[in-house]
Order: C-alpha cells, then sequence, then structure tokens
C-alpha cells in the first residue's frame, strides 16, 4: 500500500485516487474467536504538496467472530472513514499528530493497522436484541424460553 509521490509529481499530479486490496493481520482484533473475513479495502485521494500529503477516504472490512452475549457465528462489515496528514521526514514542523514519509513514498499500512485497531468494536452482537444465554442452563435464550427459574 505504498504511494509514490515522486511518480505522481513526475506527471505532474496534485491529486490521484488510489485503492488496494490488502490482508489485514489477524492480530490487530481484539476480539476472542474472531478472524478478518477475506481481503479489506482501501480507497482514498491523495493531495500532493511540497513537503506534505493529504489522504482521505475509506477502509472496508469484514470480520468472522461470535456474538459476545450467545456465542453464534457473527460476520460483520466496517467502514471507516479517514483524513490524515502526512508530513516529509525532512519538514521539521513538529506535528505528532500526522504520520511521516521518506523517500516521496508514503506506506499507508501503519495508518490502516492504527485505524483499525482504533475502530474495533468491544463487543459484536448477533442482533441489536440478543436475549444471551441463559445462566443456569446454558441455553440460547434466541431461540425461545429454557424453563429455568433463575433468582
Amino acid at each position: 500500500m505504498i504511494i509514490d509521490l515522486k511518480a505522481l509529481k513526475q506527471k505532474g499530479l496534485k491529486t490521484c485516487d488510489f485503492e488496494f486490496s490488502f490482508s489485514p493481520d489477524n492480530r490487530l482484533l481484539s476480539l476472542p474467536q474472531s478472524s478478518f473475513d477475506g481481503d479489506a479495502r482501501i480507497k482514498g485521494v491523495v493531495e500532493v504538496y511540497d513537503d506534505e500529503a493529504f489522504v482521505s477516504g475509506k477502509i472496508t472490512y469484514g470480520i468472522k467472530t461470535v456474538c459476545s452475549r450467545c456465542l453464534s457465528p457473527v460476520n460483520k462489515s466496517f467502514t471507516i472513514d479517514f483524513d490524515e496528514r502526512f508530513l516529509s521526514m525532512t519538514n521539521p514542523e513538529p506535528d505528532e499528530d500526522c504520520f511521516r514519509y521518506l523517500h516521496d513514498k508514503i506506506d499507508l499500512s501503519n495508518m490502516v493497522d492504527e485505524l483499525i485497531m482504533t475502530d474495533m468494536p468491544y463487543a459484536v452482537f448477533c442482533k441489536e436484541d440478543c436475549k444471551g444465554l441463559c445462566p443456569s442452563c446454558g441455553k440460547n435464550l434466541n431461540d425461545g424460553d429454557c424453563g429455568c427459574e433463575i433468582l
């Protein structure tokens, strides 16, 4: 996921659309029993300036996991909107809220990993009103009442 700013500048482009597919690392997931569901995609626009660039767009990805309440399998899709500033390593401006690039090449990998990790939910539910499992017998209460008398 490299954007070559030098090549864009040589073509006289100040803005350029981009799109990449990539396989996210499952270590980014904080949910137990989870994995990414196929490739993720990043689509956006880069705006090129002398020693900085602005990258905006969307990241879409899916995960396979289990419901946090009833443990049923769940597939969920997520979309992250982003708008990030990238500064050249040669730019002396102290800005900790932006990413850096070297040799006129922006590597989007760190930005994407950071955005996915911060977007990851703490819990995923099979449906909004999931009833979960009976604490006595363990029956999935979405399938009906279990008959237990819960104290």
